[in-house]
This record gives structure tokens, C-alpha cells and sequence, in this order.
């Protein structure tokens, strides 16, 4: 039996074309649904450290035998940004590759700004969507009911740029270009 084609993310992923995942066909019984791999830019997994994002990945960098993805940017690298001294050499933004692509992302929380590093925001689903359309889509859809989000708006690192927690507990982070 032959399943339908549906389009799912790809970045850089070594295992290009598709993939089978069981769906309910017609009859009720199991058939495989063929996913072709879309041009959504990637799905990560953002961290939030209290102060040990530098720490963090540097030994997830050495575990996986990888290293960080760009520059590490620090808070004191983002003009304007009033943090407190003792906090301007923290992580902003750094990434470091895992498994078959993945990437990890991580910031440094800060106490200055009210930030508290606890279980339930500590861990984010990232999505670098292709268009800010389609951050609206899934913000609007994601967002229903819930109580902690910020709203898509222009960042000052030039990113269009979302965050919500689900009705499921879920936390999502969903940006663009």
C-alpha cells in the first residue's frame, strides 16, 4: 500500500529524501506515509543556563566531539543593552552541533533582568522558519491559551522573533529572517 508524501524539515541532514511514518490509511490499518524533506531552515533545541551556558556546551562541544557554530556572542557585543556589569561577559547566543546536525543553542539567564533559570524554561523548540507568514501561523496556532509568550516582533539582532508556552507545557521559540 502506498502512503501520501508529506513535506517535513531538513538541515543538512546526511540521510537526504524520505522517510516513512506510519499513518491510518483508508481501510483503518497502518500504511506508511512518504515525507519529503522541506526548505524550513532548521529545528533546534535552545537552552537557558544560569550563568554556565560557556561551560555547558564547551563539554557538549568535547562529548560529541564537535564544536560551537559561529561566533559566541556576548551580552556586552549587543549595543544598547543595559545589563549589569558583573553580567555583560555572560552568553547571549552560542551554538554548538550534536547529533546528525542538531544543534544545541543556549543563553545565559540574567538575575539583573528579573530572568529565573528554572525546569519548565530552561528547554525551548526552536524553529528558523522561511518566512515571517508562516512565524504568525505558528505563533497564532501555538500560542492559543497561553499565558507566558511574546508576540512576533523585530528583534535588535535583525531577527523576527517569537516565544509562547503551549496549553501542553510546551515552550516554542519561532523566528525569521
Amino acid at each position: 500500500m502506498e502512503g501520501t508524501k508529506v513535506s517535513v524539515a531538513h538541515f543538512g541532514h546526511p540521510r537526504a529524501g524520505t522517510v516513512p511514518v506510519a499513518s491510518k490509511g483508508a481501510s483503518g490499518q497502518d500504511s506508511p506515509t512518504v515525507c519529503e524533506r522541506g526548505p524550513m531552515s532548521r529545528v533546534s533545541t535552545y537552552l537557558n543556563f544560569p550563568g554556565t551556558t560557556e561551560e555547558a556546551l564547551t563539554f557538549y562541544a568535547g562529548l560529541f566531539g564537535t564544536g560551537f557554530v559561529g561566533p559566541v556572542t556576548r551580552f556586552s557585543d549587543m549595543p544598547g543593552l543595559e545589563v549589569a556589569a558583573s553580567e555583560r561577559s555572560l552568553v547571549m547566543h552560542a551554538e554548538v552541533e550534536i547529533l546528525a546536525g542538531h544543534i544545541l543553542m543556549a543563553t545565559d539567564m540574567l538575575a539583573s533582568l528579573g530572568h529565573e533559570c528554572r525546569v519548565g524554561n530552561n528547554t525551548t523548540i526552536a524553529l528558523e522558519v522561511d518566512s515571517r507568514d508562516e512565524v504568525d501561523r505558528l505563533y497564532g496556532a501555538l500560542s492559543q491559551g497561553s499565558t507566558e509568550y511574546q508576540a512576533p516582533q523585530v528583534m535588535g539582532w535583525g531577527q523576527y522573533w517569537s516565544t509562547c508556552l503551549d496549553r501542553f507545557g510546551v515552550r516554542w521559540m519561532i523566528s525569521s529572517d
